[in-house]
């Protein structure tokens, strides 16, 4: 994570009518960044009243350990939770980008009723237990919650 400095012509003309020459420090590459998250987009409207089979209306020991998943997460870079692997021979990536298109359709009427016009075409997930998921939108280094998906149901398969 270190920078190298790296040297730029600066497009300005000094005093002296020459060049200046200046040194930046490029922007790190994402995987070697520490994974943050906030609750800003959360979605507060899910309940256990609703459409959707996801909700925050979960037991507590059901958000204790979502929330002890979360508070674990800023000790990793991106790089390394992007190479966490689940499954026996058939192993696959634990956390991953999912196209929304592919969610079950309660999750896209759900998103777009959230987040209207400003709803991403991907979200990410985390896998915090053997069905759980943590929902939300990934941009750079920044996890912004929206929903804690306690039952594998946002984006259902045989296995889940």
């Amino acid at each position: 994570m270190g920078g190298k400095k790296k040297q730029v012509q600066d497009q300005r003309q000094g005093k002296a009518g020459k060049s200046k020459t200046i040194e930046r420090t490029p922007e790190p590459n994402v995987t070697d960044m520490r994974i943050q998250w906030d609750a800003t987009l959360l979605d507060h409207a899910v309940s256990s009243d609703d459409s959707c089979a996801w909700t925050w209306a979960v037991e507590p020991h059901q958000l204790q350990e979502a929330l002890q998943f979360l508070s674990a997460l800023p000790q990793k870079t991106w790089g390394e939770l992007e190479s966490e692997r689940t499954g026996g021979r058939d192993r696959h990536r634990k956390h991953h980008q999912q196209d929304v298109a592919s969610l079950c359709r309660e999750a896209q009427d759900r998103l777009y009723q959230h987040l209207g016009d400003d709803s991403p075409d991907t979200l990410f997930r985390f896998r915090y237990n053997g069905t759980g998921r943590i929902w939300g939108i990934r941009d750079r280094a920044l996890f912004q919650i929206l929903w804690l998906d306690t039952e594998h149901q946002v984006y259902p398969t045989e296995r889940g």
